[in-house]
């Protein structure tokens, strides 16, 4: 197993954290373990599946914004599906590419996960 960067871990419980992410996290996680033999591969296939994921998340995404809105802290569901939607597919490219770092599956030294700059640095 390989270790993260400081940046990476930070960003990695970023990802973790976000409201919105969770359910997804959870159906990433629940693939590998359920799905994948070896978790060196696994990480890797789980890209395939990412669609499919995203989709079966809507739900519990739609769940979390109700109590949002229940609870005062946002206004328009709307607007807020349509940021979720432009963030989670991005996370969760960054959530299984550092998974990929940490399993050996991919080999960089660093992933730069600045928003809008994904960049890849090549051992």
């Amino acid at each position: 197993m390989n270790e993260l960067t400081k940046e990476e871990r930070k960003t990695l419980e970023g990802i973790e954290r976000a409201y919105y992410m969770q359910p997804i996290v959870r159906r990433i996680n629940k693939w590998v373990a359920q799905y994948g033999s070896e978790p060196k591969t696994s990480w890797v296939k789980v890209l395939d599946q990412l669609h499919d994921i995203l989709r079966n998340s809507q739900s519990d995404i739609e769940k979390l914004l109700d109590i949002r809105i229940e609870e005062g802290i946002i206004s328009d569901k709307a607007q807020s599906r349509k940021s979720i939607a432009g963030n989670a597919f991005s996370n969760s490219l960054i959530y299984i590419f550092l998974q990929n770092k940490i399993y050996g599956d991919i080999t960089f030294t660093s992933l730069h996960t600045k928003p809008k700059s994904l960049k890849l640095k090549n051992q």
